[in-house]
Parts: C-alpha cells; structure tokens; sequence
C-alpha cells in the first residue's frame, strides 16, 4: 500500500483456489501431472492457468502453467529443436540466477493440448512454461491511474528502484556465469508486487541472452519500447531497451498512466506533466526531477544513464518534499506477519513455496524516507496474477522488518514503540491517518457470472475496518445492501490491498453495485458475531469508500469462488 512513510503492513488473508476445471496438462511421461484450476487468461503470447502438483506429496503445490500459441507463419514443426533448445537454455540460466526480484522458471516441456485424465489426445504438440506462484497485484492495478501525490511518491521511485534492480541483475555477467540476459517486455502488466519480495518481474517467456537479441516476431509494447525498436521491431535487443523501459516505468509511477510511445515530441508532451505532479507533491526541484526521468528516455541508447539501480536511487533523493524534512531515525524491530501464499480467480500469477535461494526472513528496512539506501519490503497484495498479465502489444514465512521512526528524544521511551500487530502505516506517521479506498477490480460495467472475486486498496484510520456490500438495481429493493466481510477484516493492518467474494444471485442482464465501506471495528465485530447476513443495517451505520457498477451474465453455479 501506497502510504506516508513507505511502511509495510502485515501479510494478506488467503482467499481459497479456483475450481480445478477437469483438464490436465502435461510432458509425454507424465501428461496427467499438472492439474489446470478455473479458467485461463489470455496473454499476447498463450493462455495461463493456476494449477496444481499432486504426485506423491501430501498437499499439493500450487504452480502456474501457461500454453504458449503458435506463432502467426510458424512452421509446422514448431517448436523446432533449436527453439527447444534455447528455452531449455533460459530455464536452466533463470534457475542459476535465482532472483529475488524475477519469477522462478520451473520447467518447460511439450506435451498434449489440455485434456480430461487420461485422454491426452494424439492431436498437435503445445509447449508449456511452468512457474512458481506469485500473489500480487500489477504495478499498474496498484497505482490505479491515480499521478503520484505527496504521500505516494516515494513509494513509487521505490518501485521503480526495485525494477532497476532486477534488470542491473538480469543484465550482469558476473551473477549469470558470464550470460548476461535480456528481459525485452518490461511494463507494469508485467510487474507484480510481491508482499515479501517486492516488485517481481514476470513474463520470462520473451527472456534471450544477450548475444540472441534478435526478434523474429517483432514483439514489443509501444509505450515501454525504445525509439531504436519502434524504427525496426526485428532488430537485436540492447540491454539499454529495457532501460528505457524503466523510464517509461517512472513516467506511469508519476503520471499515473503510459507514457506516449517513444519519439521527438516525446518530452514535450512529459516534461510539464511531471512537473505539475512534483509541483503538487512538494517536491523541492521538480526541474531536476524532469531531467532525470528523461534522462533515461533519451533518443540515443548510449545516452541512457548505463547503472539503472543508481539512476533510480537519484530518483527517490528527488522525490523528497520539501515539506517533509527528512527526520533523523531511531531503529527499532517489529515482526511482520508471516506471508500466506494464495490464490484467488480473477488474476494471473504464480507460486510455489520458498526454496533455498530464498530469503523471506531477511531484515529488510523501511523508512519514511524515500531517498533512504535501503529499500522496504513492499506492501502486502493478496491479488494474485500470472507471469502473463494481460497487456496491449504489437505483434507479436515470516520476516523481520527494520522500521526507522523519527526520534524527539535521544530515547524514545517503551510506550512510544508499536506493537507488533499495530497498524504501521497508523503507528509510523504518528498522525491521524485519513480513511480512504478504492475498487480496483472488477472493472466498472463489466461482466461477472454467480460470483466473483473483488479487491482494491485502502487506508484505514485507527479502529476501522472494511465491508463491502452488493445490492440489485434491477430487483424490487435496489436499496438494499447485502453485506459481505472482506478477507482479513478483523485485521485492518492487513487491508492496506484487501480481497474478498462477492456473490450475485440474479439473473443475467441485472446491473449491480459492488460498494465497499469503511466501518468501526467493534460495530462490525458485534455484527458479524450476531449473524449479520443481508442488512442495511451495518451498510448504513458505514462510510461509503467506493461503488463499481457491474453487469451479470449467464453462468457459474455460485461456488466457482470457493
């Protein structure tokens, strides 16, 4: 969550699994050992599903596994023996490398089209790719087209600082046994924000080396794709592509939304944009902002600034308001809550559990300042999403965090240190936080079946929870709210991104509204203890956050959300 000390909150609720659907995917030894959940989603290069791996373990392990389509004019041999070989290749690199910072490649193999147990059928061969599991909304679920504001901006530099980072790692020869890679489709579609491990590269499908640059398919996203690629998609791939990319990151993380696809106009169209928004921020040199983000927009690659991590690090010194001093620090240590790997319908990512290259229980510091060295742990995000989030192309466990408060006193007495399970946005800021929320899916006007899965984010004042309600506006009572309690809201600290399930009973066509409202804990304690289930009457004792009008359609039996 987005708040004024870039403070981590504690782990998310888990929200039960999709369904399994009845089909399976597999290698040719084994065609029945993925089981496929709930439905597939779409992405530019093939279909992902969660899925799950039973074989001889007693729980299973939840995994994503994606289709890959065939190429538009691919022989019919596709994937020939050399494209086998090099994804072979990248899963053997990825493994090697094992970053925190990008998605863990488990396997690929070439099997049989999704199919019910043991009916893998003799028809054409499909590629898989699968990965681990990852909870987390996109980055640009979370921003949620909202510009940077003063409470938000030096969490979002240090977003960007953090993709800095997987890039100068997924670049660099020296952590890839002299194999320095490529990621070719950095956008925020394909960057998950992980609770513990912070912003996640995904989507390692397009992942080459260095040395095979080369794009046969000319893929690119437009607005993260340098100037040099949009003159000629096919050309090879530089390493300073994919920092362009990251600055087209930080124009979203300012902006709130993409920037124009590279050209001459381009910082015209930026430079006073940005700096509107660093203006309204606070910040103390908006000029010399602007000229940093265009810095690595810059026309020529060799102009781009060539050490990504320390570009961005001079982003977040910027970012400082000037009506925020930065405050001298006290350390102190507080228990985060331990991270629940869940799934839930409705996104796209993948997980499995920590492995040895882990490091969920290594201290992390967060600080109120965004300019500060080390970056935090980023905020707790119980949507889950696949390493194929959807985007518009082209062709083609338990951590300890170090907190860092200000100090009025040499030292601060004991009564002046949080609890572990105190609010730390509420208790770092030292201020009355203002209650505030938003429905970042399901998207306004769209479609759901019986049911279907809600999040957005939110931040609650002391002593506050979150509901969310439905009610029929083409029914007899278009008034009347049924309530329903999110995941985790006898937990407000963990709502900071929050989910839960909402269930229309209708018929299709009927247009419904989702609200989501703020309420007294105790109220909503009481409530829920009494048996609360279709009532105004907490609904109206709430302060309404956010609405989002949606349409039902035919299907689903009510259960497909667990």
């Amino acid at each position: 969550m987005e708040n004024e000390t870039g403070a981590a909150t504690g782990g998310p609720a888990v929200l039960p699994a999709p369904r399994p659907n009845g089909l399976f995917a597999g290698p040719p030894e084994a065609p029945d050992r993925f089981e496929l959940l709930g439905e597939p989603r779409r992405g530019g290069e093939g279909l992902t599903w969660r899925a799950s791996y039973h074989g001889e373990l007693r729980s299973a392990v939840p995994l994503a596994v994606k289709a890959l389509h065939r190429p538009d004019g691919a022989d019919d041999d596709w994937p020939s023996e050399d494209i086998l070989q090099r994804w072979k290749d990248r899963t053997v690199l990825l493994q090697h490398l094992h970053l925190e910072r990008l998605v863990w490649l488990n396997e690929v193999f070439v099997g049989a089209a999704p199919h019910h147990r043991g009916e893998s059928s003799a028809g054409p061969r499909v590629p898989y790719v699968v990965m681990e599991w990852l909870d987390g909304p996109t980055l640009a679920e979370l921003i949620g087209g909202e510009p940077a504001t003063a409470g938000t901006l030096g969490q979002r530099m240090q977003y960007v600082h953090e993709v800095a980072e997987a890039l100068h790692e997924l670049h660099a020869a020296s952590r890839s046994a002299g194999n320095p890679s490529l990621h070719r489709d950095v956008k925020p579609g394909n960057c998950i924000v992980h609770p513990a491990r912070g912003v996640v590269l995904i989507d390692v499908d397009g992942i080459r080396t260095a040395d095979d640059g080369f794009d046969p398919a000319g893929m690119h996203t437009p607005a993260y794709t340098a100037p040099e690629i949009l003159r000629n998609p096919y050309r090879p791939r530089e390493d300073s592509g994919d920092r362009y990319a990251l600055g087209a990151l930080a124009v979203l993380c300012l902006l709130g939304e993409d920037p124009p696809a590279a050209g001459a106009a381009l910082p015209d169209l930026v430079a006073p944009r940005i700096r509107a928004v660093a203006r309204t921020a606070g910040v103390n040199d908006p000029g010399a902002l602007v000229a940093q983000v265009l810095a690595m927009l810059r026309s020529d690659p060799a102009g781009r600034p060539a050490d990504g991590p320390r570009w961005a690090q001079e982003l977040r010194r910027l970012a400082i308001s000037r009506t925020r001093k930065a405050p001298r620090r006290w350390p102190f240590l507080v228990a985060a809550g331990s991270v629940a790997l869940a799934a839930a319908g409705g996104g796209m990512a993948v997980a499995a559990p920590w492995g040895s290259g882990a490091h969920p229980t290594a201290p992390v510091t967060v600080s109120s300042d965004p300019a500060a060295p080390s970056p935090s742990p980023s905020p707790p995000v119980p949507s889950p999403r696949i390493s194929a989030a959807p985007s518009t192309r082209t062709s083609v466990a338990t951590s300890t965090v170090v907190a860092k408060l200000p100090r009025s006193s040499p030292t601060p007495p004991p009564s002046a240190l949080p609890s572990p399970s105190a609010s730390p946005s509420a208790s770092m800021a030292g201020a009355t936080v203002p209650t505030t929320g938003k429905i970042t899916a399901p998207a306004a006007r769209s479609d759901v079946q019986r049911c279907a899965y809600v999040s957005g984010t939110a931040r609650l004042a002391a002593g506050k929870t979150l509901i969310l309600a439905v009610r029929n506006l083409n029914n007899d009572e278009p008034e009347e709210w049924y309530v329903q309690f999110p995941r985790g809201w006898k937990e407000p600290s963990t709502l900071s991104v929050w989910e839960g399930v909402e269930f229309f009973p209708g018929a299709p066509g009927q247009h419904y509204e989702i609200g989501l409202f703020a309420v007294d804990l105790d109220v909503a304690r009481a409530a829920h203890a009494a048996g609360v289930g279709p009532s105004n009457d907490l609904a109206d004792s709430a302060t309404e956050l956010a609405t989002r009008e949606v349409v039902q359609i035919a299907g689903g039996d009510g259960s497909d959300c667990g």
